[in-house]
């Protein structure tokens, strides 16, 4: 997972363990409740721990794994997801047998119901070519940007995506965000292919683009020409795209403006128009991520022909909806952004594919009959009290933290004493009663939940924050740190079996959520997230010599996973990752500290699988990261994702902390104990 428009930062699709301090109940239980968190069977014993960490934690398990259908990554995880899956499609079958169920109910079993049937794809086709049609009769250019807003409306980021966002310098309060969109490939770099392999995805790409519009009823000639401009009209977008390491600091995408304003940078677009049909004003305050970029639309706008900006603005349309619409449809779209993109096989089943666009568009309301059958109180009280232990270790790590100045080192007590935290579900959740849903059209539907999360996101402009809201649904397997909130977030989803059990040992609890907590609260203070102080506002409290020490340690961070390459030989970009790193580091490194101070509190904790207590917790929280994916997906991630692939999250941060190769007891010089080691936290 990365930063998406409100910029979060997230684990990547955690699995978070919890706790209980009962040692009692620990001590008594049964060696095989005491082991649920260890997958002994995963380990590779043939390979010493010092030699390659990640491979004596998980060799077994990627020997025996192999891909499940329909996917291009799996990790010891997605099985909890999966499960997570059954859940919830017994949710959604159930409402969609149920006629006379409640407004809520019946939504969730229309949406549903609309995807599992066919009919309803017809119709889809049907909603499709209505819109289509629209693009076509346009006869001016004054007449297609004044449609703009209407694509922009119903969840479409031709050109570029507009939203809201928390303001980075007010975090009391919401302002509009405009950002760069409307590239149809995962990253600028693809538009500037430097090997065969890319010219032949960027061809791939091209050829996809023919065959839906053809499906969509457009000559195959006509489409051939039409798609040859619209690859052109992209690349002239992304020349002007950052890199995704740039915007990864915030000073650099922060351009506070009004609506009026923009009248000076792409006076192209009538904005008073724009704004009346998205319900704001001349004067709304909006946050102009990539003003270059914004300037860019406006030069393509002005000069490119009339037929091209139709045919890029359909097959935008067409883009955003084949996945919704019939077999055909699906299958072309699949087979560029699925097989050839990241490796994978085949799709997933429908029922899958629909449980998660369901869980997408109406998340909170599905997720409210998710936390009644698996979230419970004794999940809340264990984060609680990791919670609780973790802020304990970080405050001690400060006063240990031997290249800050006094000064520097307070505003981070300050800003670590104001980090909030949500764990399980809203106390209020999401009213999508305004949500029109029928069982007519699957991609009516998609587009109903998208025109009601822009209405809602729209009518946040210049109000006050909501301190309630939540970034993810409870039915998310994941965590994550808002940097404008200075807040953590553990949805439920990720507090369960076999992930957590109160008759864990602490080794694998510290190990597991332990973790998690300690890489969350890291992030508050990594390369991004140490910029904003502790009202979630970006301010510079950092002294310029604790600056440029922070900065050198980073440095090193940079180099270490920079030198890392995936499948044919792509190396990792060092910069793009640095953050999710320093809080790999920081998150292993604060736990373990942690689990100490319990383990001396509550002896008598037992070795199992001949590891020790210490052992358990290293081995727990690299079997976390036990991970196959297809080479495709590895080297879309070293180009797009800011979380290294999953061996390196282990063999990264082990080879860097002294206490793992006490606790191994490797010897100096050994693959996973190198004399240069990289400290940030």
């Amino acid at each position: 997972m990365v930063y998406h428009v409100y910029r979060l930062v997230v684990l990547s699709v955690l699995i978070l363990l919890t706790f209980s301090g009962c040692s009692k109940e620990r001590v008594e239980a049964s060696q095989a409740e005491l082991l649920t968190s260890i997958d002994e069977k995963a380990l590779d014993r043939s390979v010493s721990p010092c030699a390659d960490f990640y491979q004596f934690s998980c060799g077994n398990w990627i020997k025996r794994t192999q891909l499940p259908p329909g996917y291009s990554r799996w990790t010891r995880f997605n099985e909890l997801a999966d499960s997570n899956l059954m859940t919830l499609k017994g949710i959604l079958e159930g409402f969609a047998s149920l006629p006379d169920s409640d407004v809520s109910g019946k939504q969730l079993g229309d949406f549903y119901g609309s995807c599992m049937d066919d009919t309803s794809l017809r119709g889809s086709e049907l909603t499709l070519n209505s819109a289509l049609s629209d693009i076509s009769a346009i006869e001016t250019r004054e007449l297609l940007l004044a449609s703009l807003a209407s694509l922009h409306h119903s969840g479409m980021s031709v050109f570029f995506e507009m939203n809201s966002t928390i303001d980075e310098n007010d975090s009391s309060r919401y302002i509009g965000l405009m950002d760069r969109a409307g590239m149809g490939l995962p990253d600028r770099s693809y538009y500037f292919p430097d090997s065969e392999s890319g010219r032949k995805l960027l061809e791939s790409y091209r050829s996809t683009m023919i065959r839906l519009m053809t499906l969509s009823g457009v000559p195959k000639d006509e489409a051939a020409s039409s798609a040859q401009n619209v690859v052109a009209l992209e690349t002239k977008l992304a020349e002007k795209a950052m890199e995704l390491a740039e915007r990864r600091d915030p000073t650099r995408i922060y351009h506070l403006m009004s609506l009026s304003d923009l009248k000076s940078l792409v006076p192209e677009i009538s904005w008073a128009t724009y704004g009346a049909q998205l319900g704001l004003k001349g004067n709304s305050p909006v946050n102009v991520r990539e003003p270059d970029f914004l300037k860019r639309v406006g030069e393509v706008l002005r000069d490119a022909e009339l037929e091209t900006l139709k045919d890029y603005m359909k097959w935008h349309l067409i883009l955003d909806s084949a996945p919704y619409l019939s077999s055909a449809f699906e299958v072309a779209h699949f087979e560029f952004f699925g097989k050839a993109l990241q490796g994978s096989k085949e799709q997933l089943p429908r029922w899958k594919r629909c449980v998660n666009t369901t869980s997408v568009a109406l998340g909170e309301a599905l997720g409210a009959h998710f936390v009644k059958l698996k979230f419970g109180d004794d999940a809340k009280a264990g984060m609680k009290a990791l919670l609780g232990h973790l802020r304990d270790a970080v405050n001690d790590n400060f006063t240990a933290v031997d290249w800050m100045d006094e000064a520097t080192r307070e505003q981070a007590r300050l800003k670590l004493a104001s980090l909030g935290e949500k764990v399980g579900h809203p106390s209020q959740f999401l009213d999508y009663s305004s949500v029109k849903v029928s069982r007519e059209s699957y991609l009516a539907n998609i587009r109903s939940s998208k025109a009601f999360e822009m209405n809602r996101a729209l009518k946040k402009v210049g109000q006050p924050v909501d301190l309630g809201e939540w970034e993810m649904t409870p039915q998310t397997v994941n965590a994550y740190f808002h940097p404008n909130r200075n807040e953590i977030v553990f949805p439920a989803a990720i507090l369960q079996h076999p992930f957590y059990s109160v008759k864990a040992p602490i080794a694998s609890s510290y190990g597991g959520i332990g973790m998690v907590i300690g890489h969350e609260i890291t992030h508050a203070f990594d390369d991004e997230g140490r910029h904003y102080d502790a009202a979630g506002n970006l301010r510079n409290w950092w002294s310029d010599a604790a600056t440029t020490k922070f900065k050198d340690r980073a440095q090193c961070v940079v180099d270490q996973y920079g030198s890392y390459t995936v499948a044919d030989g792509v190396p990792i970009n060092g910069q793009l990752t640095l953050g999710e790193n320093i809080a790999d580091l920081g998150g292993v490194k604060l736990s373990f500290a942690a689990f100490k101070k319990a383990l001396s509190e509550s002896p008598g904790e037992p070795a199992v699988f001949g590891l020790s207590p210490e052992q358990q917790f290293f081995v727990s929280f690299a079997q976390i990261w036990c991970s196959k994916q297809t080479p495709e997906l590895e080297k879309l991630r070293a180009k797009t994702d800011p979380h290294s692939p999953a061996k390196y999250r282990v063999q990264g941060v082990v080879i860097n902390l002294p206490e793992f190769s006490e606790v191994f007891e490797c010897r100096k010089g050994a693959p996973m104990n190198p004399e240069k080691k990289c400290s940030v936290w």
